[in-house]
């Protein structure tokens, strides 16, 4: 059974000098294939893990912003834009600050006074926005924002000008309320689809980054063969080292998950003390 003995060659990866002797008359494909199955079930294990952890969150998330969107639509405004032009129904500027009870959530480092800020009197630059104190400042043309969370830079959108629209509470509300009674009733069936996609993109991230690593990894694991005299190329020292990750990335998954971090370099540290102990010299 293919399983029973993935199971054993796990085993033996870690420790058995004399599977790593064999490895010398394997062909390529037998270690790329064992490679990709630990890589397989790390990927596996770390997405059930993702998914378990993450997953309720998510759905909670996903079927409460909707209507705490909703409530902090103001009741009185209006935007209008016409042919990419953009005009609202209240004196300016009009500012919409960020909830109290939003804020707790938001690192005091990065937190601004305002959600959204409207002036289209005056044409917007970097530092109105940033006087603003907001997170999005839209002009008469152009929709200013945060690229990121970090508020390092700023993106500059201009509205196009094909673009006319209405937004209010009252055309608004009702897509919101459908998209959360979508949410509502499949956001765990999304949940699920989103958790085997990204067990597919972890797998081949993991996969690539680990042939890459090896590339390098496989010179010093020929070191130590010299070390050890032990009769190695480096395509040899190469195939083994795709067996010598089994320990290293198995603890990779793991105790992350505990919620340690593993020191800088003790990944390539356990491949190297693992080459060493399995590349003993055969006693004649």
């Amino acid at each position: 059974m293919y399983l029973t003995r993935l199971a054993t060659r796990i085993k033996r990866s870690v420790y058995d000098p004399s599977y790593y002797r064999g490895l010398r008359t394997q062909p390529f494909s037998y270690s790329l294939g064992y490679l990709a199955s630990i890589t397989f079930i790390a990927a596996l294990l770390f997405t059930l893990w993702s998914g378990t952890t993450l997953g309720p969150a998510g759905v909670h998330f996903l079927t409460t912003v909707g209507p705490m969107v909703e409530e902090k639509i103001p009741e009185d405004l209006t935007l209008t834009v016409t042919k990419g032009e953009v005009s609202i129904n209240r004196p300016e500027p009009y500012a919409i600050p960020v909830p109290a009870d939003w804020k707790s959530s938001t690192a005091t480092s990065t937190a601004h006074k305002n959600l959204l800020v409207i002036d289209t009197r005056t044409p917007a630059s970097i530092d109105s926005f940033r006087a603003a104190d907001t997170y999005v400042l839209v002009d008469k043309h152009n929709i200013l924002a945060y690229k990121n969370s970090d508020g390092a830079d700023i993106q500059v959108t201009t509205i196009p000008a094909t673009a006319s629209f209405v937004l209010n509470k009252a055309n608004v509300a009702p897509v919101i309320d459908k998209i959360d009674a979508f949410l509502a009733s499949w956001g765990w069936v999304l949940i699920v689809v989103l958790t085997i996609l990204l067990s597919v993109f972890v797998f081949a991230g993991m996969l690539i980054a680990h042939l890459v690593y090896l590339l390098f990894a496989a010179l010093l694991i020929w070191l130590i063969a010299k070390v050890r005299k032990y009769p190695a190329s480096y395509g040899t020292a190469y195939r083994a080292g795709m067996h010598l990750i089994t320990l290293p990335m198995a603890l990779g998954v793991l105790v992350p998950s505990l919620g340690f971090q593993m020191p800088l370099f003790s990944y390539t540290l356990v491949v190297l003390i693992l080459a060493f102990v399995n590349f003993a010299p055969q006693k004649t």
